[in-house]
């Protein structure tokens, strides 16, 4: 079983609301939209609604004091029917709480743009922290719009590990987002990424049995970490004090064994070469005693060799 969790998947059902008033549209106008009180048609799609929110509990997005230099003085303001009474009393409209045409939801949603035109004009001389001051202990569901900045110093979002901080050994610490779901007995900490390589040794021995010289050879060889600069290498080459002794005049007084060293590129071709005249072999006589296997057993113990005479076969340095 897989599990996949695209991004489209997430925001579409951010959108679920919109595609239920989609579906409501074609029974009728959508009434909790301030365009049916401005007596404006709906069309065959469900309208771009601005600051108004689908269902019976109309929201907005409205200003608060100092938004003419502030782009982040706003609040989110719900008129939830439950708490209507007292949200007129908050804005000084109390004559709204029984008034016909205010008094219940249902003849609100022709006047929404009045509403909360009314509603704005109060937050406007308040703070959005005012604001969510006021109304918290009335039950009047508001919420500041915050900033960026905001959300990383809310201490709310810290207590409950919404934001927190990470260190990093290069980067130093930095602020990023918690776990998204919180389990009381199973707290999730959040920790960086790894170092690129940070765990190649780890790897390599841990999980590939790597060791000793083994390991030393495979870090000198560039292959990993930080890559060696690409020089050409001679098919063949004379190594180790043969070649310093070959280049004095005293060579007769060295007691040093030359050594001839063929390179890895010349036995890896030659191997190649061997393997796949074998192949060709077998192929035009199948009658032959040389099966596949055994050649792809051949080329996988050639290929990483190269021979050093010095009295014996020696594997080098991968």
């Amino acid at each position: 079983q897989k599990v996949t969790t695209a991004m489209q998947d997430g925001v579409l059902n951010l959108c679920r609301v919109k595609l239920r008033d989609q579906q409501r549209l074609e029974k009728g106008p959508l009434t909790e939209y301030s365009q049916f009180g401005e007596g404006v048609p709906f069309a065959e799609a469900t309208p771009r609604a601005g600051n108004d929110s689908g269902g019976g509990q109309p929201g907005r997005i409205l200003k608060c004091k100092g938004w003419e230099t502030d782009p982040n003085a706003y609040t989110y303001f719900i008129t939830q029917a439950a708490v209507w009474g007292k949200v007129c009393d908050v804005i000084g409209k109390p004559d709204w709480k029984d008034a016909p045409g205010y008094a219940t939801p249902a003849e609100r949603l022709g006047k929404l743009n009045e509403v909360f035109g009314a509603i704005e004009a109060w937050t406007m001389t308040k703070t959005k922290f005012e604001v969510m001051d006021i109304c918290n202990p009335f039950d009047i569901p508001v919420g500041p719009i915050l900033s960026t900045k905001e959300i990383m110093d809310d201490e709310g979002l810290r207590a409950t590990g919404t934001i927190v901080d990470v260190d990093h050994p290069e980067r130093g610490r930095y602020v990023s987002v918690g776990c998204p779901i919180k389990l009381s007995d199973s707290p999730v900490e959040v920790t960086r990424s790894p170092l690129l390589g940070e765990h190649t040794t780890e790897i390599l021995s841990d999980v590939l049995g790597y060791g000793g010289e083994d390991l030393g050879r495979i870090f000198e060889s560039g292959a990993v970490g930080t890559a060696k600069a690409a020089t050409k290498r001679p098919l063949w080459s004379v190594t180790g004090t043969a070649a310093a002794t070959m280049s004095s005049t005293n060579s007769s007084s060295s007691s040093a064994k030359p050594r001839l060293a063929l390179s890895f590129k010349f036995f890896n071709r030659l191997s190649a070469v061997v393997w796949v005249l074998g192949v060709c072999a077998f192929s035009l006589n199948p009658a032959t005693n040389c099966s596949r296997a055994d050649l792809d057993r051949l080329a996988i113990k050639v290929f990483p060799l190269a021979v050093q005479w010095n009295g014996t076969l020696k594997p080098r340095g991968i």
